[in-house]
């Protein structure tokens, strides 16, 4: 993975990313993520089956051993294996490309 910085003034920035640092900080943002959003699932009142979801997962994790956090993880695994073979197939992909209106611009290549 690569990050290219460009700055309005024209300086040029490189940033290798070896892949398997990238995925390793996609797979903990992909699993942070997904805990966040059942979080803000459960505190919306209006969600009822959510505040079901999360008081069995509760229940699961004072076990030690929770399903939804197994399935995130086969998700985050999931994702691995896509980005992996996206690499292999076409090889330089572009994740994001930010270019603004002033020259600046930032891209970030798998």
């Amino acid at each position: 993975m690569r990050i290219h910085i460009k700055t309005s003034e024209g300086k040029v920035i490189n940033i290798p990313v070896p892949l398997s640092l990238a995925l390793m900080f996609i797979k903990k943002g992909a699993l942070n993520i997904g805990k966040e959003q059942l979080k803000d699932a459960a505190a919306d009142p209006a969600e009822n089956y959510a505040d079901e979801e999360v008081k069995a997962a509760e229940a699961e994790e004072d076990d030690g051993s929770s399903s939804d956090d197994a399935a995130d993880k086969e998700d985050a695994k999931k994702l691995i294996k896509g980005l992996k073979d996206a690499k292999k197939q076409w090889g330089h992909l572009k994740i994001v490309e930010v270019l603004s209106a002033d020259g600046e611009e930032v891209v970030i290549t798998l």
